[in-house]
């Protein structure tokens, strides 16, 4: 290792890494490869703080954390929620306003092949599946327990619209969701996640950054949710698997998941950070 690297290791805080986790920490449904594991171990031993950018809920982050160690709050549910495990505390969460639920209304009524997914503070409830979800949707999402609008009782934090069209789901936003009421989001073509006003992941991730001070922030994803993280960060990462739209707003790119390739990111941001500039 040369001179420049072994002095990044040195360094007592190299800067906050926020990783989403489906596509980009690991391949949907699949574990999290040991490197990976190991290569954020070594960042963590650096001084680094690194932390889970996720869609996915309180209960399915949980179990995430017991596998994947963090040591700074996760953002969670597309950025609608901020989550300290090292205390259990909640540090934000957005919820989305009543409007919400007559436009959800309709999209059940006039919508009948696109699926519904209501993620609570807590958990996540299918209001309407397809086989889409049920294929290709996270297990936590496609295994969720069906229900009705009405007997959801507590705060919706995000929906999630799934749907083999695409242009189905570009309508719904023209028609229902364009205004400045929600925040509605592609993570790809065929999953579409709705939140609060102004919520996404670079608004969680400008609210750690306010947390930490000046130190550099890393993010890696695969979406276009993920892209929001690209404005407020030192420098985006994206595997090659990603969609090309996201590809093009990485500052550089690692292998898929599914070869453990965020490690190339993490060790370049060790290795490198000083010269990193956006």
């Amino acid at each position: 290792m040369d001179s420049k690297a072994t002095g990044m290791h040195a360094r007592r805080n190299p800067g906050l890494f926020l990783s989403d986790v489906d596509g980009t920490l690991l391949k949907t449904r699949e574990p999290v490869p040991p490197v990976v594991l190991a290569s954020i171990r070594r960042w963590m031993e650096a001084g680094g703080k690194f932390a889970l950018s996720t869609g996915r809920c309180l209960r399915s982050a949980r179990r995430l954390v017991e596998e994947i160690t963090v040591n700074a709050p996760c953002i969670l549910c597309g950025g609608a929620m901020v989550y300290d495990f090292s205390r259990n505390q909640l540090l934000c969460a957005r919820p989305l306003g009543k409007g919400t639920l007559e436009k959800l209304e309709t999209v059940l009524e006039e919508y009948p092949g696109v699926s519904v997914t209501l993620t609570t503070q807590e958990d996540v409830y299918n209001v309407r599946t397809n086989s889409r979800l049920k294929n290709r949707g996270v297990e936590e999402d496609a295994g969720a327990p069906l229900t009705t609008l009405e007997d959801i009782r507590e705060p919706i934090i995000k929906v999630l619209f799934t749907e083999d069209d695409p242009l189905v789901l570009e309508e719904l936003r023209e028609r229902l969701f364009s205004g400045e009421e929600e925040t509605f989001s592609f993570a790809s073509r065929h999953f579409c996640e709705l939140t609060a006003r102004g919520v996404n992941k670079g608004s969680a991730a400008a609210f750690l950054r306010g947390l930490y001070g000046d130190c550099r922030m890393y993010t890696a994803g695969d979406a276009m949710s993920d892209v929001y993280m690209a404005e407020i960060s030192d420098c985006f990462f994206a595997p090659v698997s990603a969609l090309e739209e996201v590809r093009s707003w990485a500052d550089r790119l690692f292998p898929p998941p599914w070869e453990g390739g965020i490690t190339e990111a993490l060790r370049y941001a060790l290795e490198n950070g000083e010269a990193l500039e956006k």
